[in-house]
């Protein structure tokens, strides 16, 4: 049931907001310009400058992911050869990725020229784009090349397979190969992503058993593809995962003693509670509660309301859309279950960040499935358009941190000037050594940091150190600190 003409309070919040929403993207999106290598780019770009095809076996034994992997080399290539960075042009290529899953179903409406559909989806989408970037601790999904090709096109399919739900296009045909394409993206750009897929199989190979035991009929044989297909596919990512790396003894992840002490259970509990409801312990024991939970409950049921504005559909929808949410907050368990596993710690920033999406994706789902088809079935009240306007902008406002990004944004010019500066001195000719400036720690954009002196490779360097001098053939490095170049360097 769709509303025949909004109100002018309708229009001019659901402008607001669009225009709230995308100004969050937009200032994020904006940091794309400083992003900046860690240690993996410059150990793996080395490594394939100096061994060629025997390092892209060894890359894609270690990370058996069918796209994200080439696309990672294919860069890696394009570096070593233009003795570029290209970090800018590769970050543009994954947010563009990003952007267009989420502006993809606003995209199909304005085709369809439904205008009130194609507002209400425009708000899903910015809502929970721009609720994905305002969480903070964003680095290594969003503007490190080499977890952002693992993590962005994950976080983009997840993204894109939510909305083709919630719109009911899993009934087309050309709905399903959609859905179909993100699965395959999901499963062949992350481990996470590969076991997302699977748990999502799962429930749709539950979901057969049981109308099938209703009787109430099945789907065509053929339909069953869309989602079989890329599950095949995750299993071979994860039993290539299983065959080589899981069988290595990796770095164990830095934490806190008093976090290492606890069991396992405990760990992920804490965990889980920290990244689902918000809920932290701190070290003397007193709880502490964040906006979070508060924060995905305003999201989630300003999304439904939107949800409720859509075109009438099928019953099957809200189904559809719980399975999937369910499948996403069971997937982010179970990453967390497999860190634990690994690592004996939560391990990392960008699963975290990934983690976060599935979880206000599935939130968004819950809602849809527990108030969303009955706001549109019943008579809905006509409120619906300007409260979920104030949901969705309080939502993503209760999480902003507003300061780090202004912080940044006031260093901009010298942190672009540093990274630069650190790109032309290595890639310089001649035998002087590596002038390497560090930015501010504690940042949004993210630096390994070394202490400041003189580097060789003679004297074995720090790990970190190495790497970088490998990559640009130098043999000396001179590191120096932000609080001695920024002050006495004006970019």
């Amino acid at each position: 049931m769709m509303e025949s003409s909004p109100s002018p309070i309708d229009r001019l919040a659901s402008r607001f907001t669009n225009l709230f929403l995308a100004a969050v993207v937009l200032l994020y999106f904006g940091f794309v310009g400083i992003g900046n290598w860690a240690a993996d780019e410059y150990d793996d770009f080395g490594r394939l400058a100096r061994e060629g095809w025997h390092e892209v076996w060894r890359r894609l034994q270690w990370s058996p992911r069918p796209f994200s992997e080439p696309l990672f080399l294919a860069y890696g290539w394009a570096v070593n050869e233009l003795r570029r960075p290209l970090i800018v042009p590769f970050l543009l290529l994954l947010w563009a990725m990003f952007v267009a899953a989420g502006l993809f179903t606003y995209w199909q409406q304005r085709c369809e020229r439904n205008a009130q559909a194609a507002s209400a989806s425009l708000q899903i989408s910015l809502a929970l784009m721009a609720s994905f970037v305002s969480g903070g601790a964003i680095t290594e999904v969003f503007y490190w090349p080499a977890g952002a090709v693992e993590c962005l096109p994950t976080v983009a399919a997840a993204l894109l397979l939510f909305l083709l739900t919630a719109h009911g296009r899993l009934s087309t045909v050309v709905g399903r190969r959609l859905a179909c394409l993100c699965l395959l993206i999901a499963a062949s750009s992350s481990e996470m992503g590969a076991g997302f897929v699977l748990v999502y199989a799962a429930f749709q190979l539950l979901g057969r058993v049981v109308a099938k035991r209703k009787q109430h009929g099945s789907e065509p044989r053929q339909s069953v593809l869309w989602w079989l297909a890329p599950a095949v596919v995750a299993t071979l990512v994860l039993v290539g995962l299983a065959a080589y790396r899981l069988r290595l003894k990796e770095r164990p992840v830095e934490q806190a003693p008093a976090v290492a002490s606890l069991p396992l259970v405990s760990l992920g509990a804490r965990a889980m509670a920290s990244e689902m409801l918000g809920v932290n312990v701190r070290p003397d024991g007193r709880i502490a509660v964040n906006g979070r939970l508060l924060s995905e409950v305003l999201l989630a049921f300003g999304i439904a309301l939107c949800w409720s504005r859509l075109d009438r559909l099928s019953s099957k929808v809200p189904r559809e859309t719980a399975t999937l949410a369910a499948a996403l907050l069971i997937s982010s368990v179970l990453t967390i279950a497999a860190s634990e596993l690994k690592f004996h710690a939560v391990c990392c920033q960008r699963h975290e960040t990934v983690r976060r999406c599935w979880i206000l994706i599935g939130f968004a789902g819950l809602a849809i499935a527990i108030v969303g088809r009955r706001w549109t079935e019943a008579s809905r009240p006509r409120t619906s358009a300007w409260l979920a306007s104030v949901l969705l902008c309080a939502g993503v406002l209760v999480v902003w941190h507003t300061r780090p990004m202004l912080r940044e944004y006031a260093t901009y010019g010298k942190i672009y000037y540093a990274l630069d500066h650190n790109f032309r001195s290595g890639f310089a000719a001649g035998e002087e050594p590596l002038n390497f400036l560090l930015i501010p720690p504690g940042g949004i954009i993210y630096q390994q940091q070394v202490p400041p002196g003189n580097y060789s490779l003679d004297d074995t360097p720090p790990l970190y150190v190495g790497y970088v001098l490998r990559f640009f053939n130098k043999r000396a490095m001179v590191v120096r600190s932000a609080d001695e170049w920024m002050h006495a360097t004006s970019p």
